[in-house]
């Protein structure tokens, strides 16, 4: 195997199909990536037996053949080199079959395993597919993925994808994550709001791992800048592929029934209270340093503010108000500090909205789905289940 690739070209690839790879264990295939050189360029790729990419780049090829480095730290040595062609090659019987980069003076043999240990890439014949605006689909995964568990046997483990055309014809794709005390949902609009025709596609649902939701955020961010690029999804009973720009990654569905997420959002509101995500999220962050080991806030308000208190039995307590605008009667909520962190993480926006239907008794607070939203951002919103009431 010979061939010149530029040094840009190369690192690019590298960088997307490199995530993939397992720095923990250096023996594992899952460690490595597989170099292809032929007539058409150079093929990368990278998979273990549950998700995988692979990408195509344009390069001189010489001397046809295959090669495996460790994916991790062939990455890192092309993002030294300066600009300009980078020399690989892997000569047989060769320094024990080592793999070869030559920039300049600068030479490194690495170490493979036996290109054949690849099995072939797997060909994913769909049952359907869509096309997702890459940067919506990007936004989306970063929302998600902090209220997703990363748990085996866990019926609420991975990140659902549902695509679904309501009435009227409108086409949309429900991205959602749970791990069972909040939970987020977020929507992008397909169809000819998208540009993309479904005229003959209903409904649609699979499920994918957390792992492998953060490793395809990953690429997609590499990209994601382009407004008008759009990402192809397939999907097969065992396997969805993403595929943009010649890059293909594809993962092994979980087979988990997902909860029914509609179900946690109750269909009216008794209250409705908005103040600044700023301010809240300042609030948020105070209270936590004398909540301490004491993982709770209360959240209360009247007609005209909100109020965030947090108490330590060893340190004190604090106590911290903003104006808000508030639709309905005053009352509170008891709530995680972590959960509610997670929320302000992600949420964006200037303007936060919270809605919850108010029950008489407060030992039954508990038991409310508290809906958060940005209302500048109304294709996601978010469910943080409050804390038992203090009697």
């Amino acid at each position: 195997m010979d061939f010149l690739v530029e040094q840009s070209v190369f690192l690019e690839g590298l960088e997307k199909v490199s995530i993939l790879s397992d720095r923990k264990n250096i023996a594992l295939l899952s460690s490595h990536i597989l170099i292809e050189a032929g007539e058409e360029g150079v093929t990368l790729v990278s998979f273990d037996q549950s998700a995988g990419g692979r990408l195509r780049i344009p390069a001189k090829v010489t001397t046809p053949g295959q090669a495996t480095v460790l994916g991790k730290k062939a990455y890192q040595i092309v993002r030294e080199l300066t600009p300009g062609p980078v020399h690989v090659f892997r000569e047989e019987g060769g320094r024990k079959g080592m793999t070869t980069i030559e920039k300049d003076s600068a030479v490194f043999h690495l170490k493979g395993i036996d290109p054949r240990d690849f099995s072939s890439f797997p060909e994913i014949s769909p049952e359907y597919s869509f096309g997702v605006p890459i940067r919506e689909l990007s936004r989306l995964i970063e929302k998600t993925l902090p209220f997703v568990v990363e748990e085996e046997g866990n019926y609420m483990n991975g990140v659902l994808f549902q695509r679904e055309r309501a009435a009227g014809g409108r086409a949309t794709l429900n991205v959602v994550g749970t791990d069972g005390s909040g939970l987020h949902h977020g929507q992008i609009p397909l169809g000819e709001e998208g540009g993309i025709d479904l005229s003959e596609q209903g409904e649609k649902r699979f499920l994918i791992k957390r792992r492998h939701a953060a490793d395809l955020l990953r690429m997609l961010e590499t990209d994601a800048k382009d407004e008008k690029l759009t990402v192809e999804i397939s999907v097969n009973p065992r396997y969805a592929q993403f595929r943009w720009l010649g890059f293909y990654f594809f993962v092994r569905l979980l087979e988990l029934r997902f909860p029914n997420f509609r179900e946690v959002f109750p269909e009216e509101h008794s209250v409705t209270v908005d103040m600044g995500r700023e301010a809240a999220a300042s609030m948020i962050r105070r209270a936590a340093l004398i909540s301490e080991k004491n993982v709770e806030v209360e959240i209360l308000w009247d007609e005209r503010s909100v109020t965030v208190t947090s108490q330590n039995i060893d340190i004190g307590d604090s106590r911290e108000q903003t104006p808000a605008i508030v639709t309905g009667p005053p009352s509170y909520f008891f709530f995680s500090i972590q959960s509610i962190a997670k929320l302000l993480g992600v949420v964006g926006g200037t303007t936060l909205r919270m809605q919850a239907g108010i029950v008489d008794d407060p030992l039954e607070h508990s038991k409310v789905p508290v809906v958060w939203n940005s209302v500048e951002e109304p294709q996601s919103r978010y469910v943080i289940m409050p804390l038992e009431t203090h009697s």
